[in-house]
């Protein structure tokens, strides 16, 4: 969709302010008569008068994100992901080969497609390299946490947690989360720090099941590794733990989830 369309969209059947466009979507004019399309409380895409288009997943590499994306961008345009990192590509019809990626940019907060096809604003080669990077240690770093919290050695969140992740702010954050630092998860990646308080920051975004969360509570009242794996969904619960840390990380990092 360009910006004729998109005020198509709005001037029928009836001139509108906003109009709801798809689940938590809404298309809207501003004051200087641009049309935001917003997803929830971010709008992910601004559409100019003059055909030029801002990109943004607010922080918000999620499959809705990228769908909402997709659906409203130009004929030709797509997001699609590698290795939990996006790209902005355009892909071409061809008779013989069938779609064609013509140009791809990898994905950045506040990009810009131009009217006359050029992107500016697109994220770096060392940048995608670094996301790539982050992603194995994240991968790596969450399957021994949950490793060491079945053998007991991840104790109860405590005062002596690291500031970052413990320390709450007055909207309810941990202190990483509000201020959007992440050189100390960098520190608790690089040296095998595994946060109690962390992963049960994790667990509350998340929505894991009733199974992760007793698991978790049951060894951190005081039952024996032993005692939990006989008596709770054990595997299920583990891979749930390991599912909502690397989601939560990918999450601080800016990272597809």
């Amino acid at each position: 969709m360009n910006y004729q369309e998109a005020v198509g969209r709005l001037n029928k059947p009836r001139n509108q302010e906003q109009k709801k466009v798809a689940n938590n979507t809404v298309l809207y004019w501003t004051e200087d008569q641009c049309i935001m399309l917003r997803l929830h409380a971010t709008n992910i895409i601004v559409y100019y008068p003059d055909g030029t288009m801002v990109l943004s997943s607010g922080g918000w590499k999620t499959g809705t994100t990228k769908d909402r994306l997709n659906d409203y961008l130009p004929n030709g345009w797509q997001v699609i992901q590698r290795a939990k990192v996006w790209y902005l590509v355009n892909r071409q019809w061809s008779d013989g080969d069938g779609w064609k990626i013509i140009v791809e940019h990898p994905f950045a907060d506040g990009m810009t497609i131009h009217p006359d096809g050029t992107v500016t604003g697109a994220a770096s080669k060392t940048k995608v390299k670094r996301a790539e990077q982050l992603d194995r240690m994240i991968n790596r770093y969450s399957k021994t946490f949950v490793e060491q919290l079945a053998a007991g050695e991840v104790k109860p969140p405590s005062h002596g947690d690291c500031w970052y992740c413990a320390m709450r702010s007055q909207n309810g954050l941990p202190l990483g989360e509000e201020t959007g630092r992440t050189d100390h998860l960098d520190a608790h990646l690089k040296e095998r720090y595994y946060v109690p308080s962390l992963l049960r920051r994790a667990v509350e975004v998340s929505g894991a099941s009733i199974a992760a969360r007793d698991y978790l509570t049951a060894l951190w009242h005081g039952a024996s590794p032993e005692e939990v794996d006989r008596l709770y969904f054990a595997d299920i619960a583990k891979d749930q733990l390991r599912r909502a840390l690397r989601v939560y990380l990918r999450r601080q990092y800016g990272l597809a989830s």
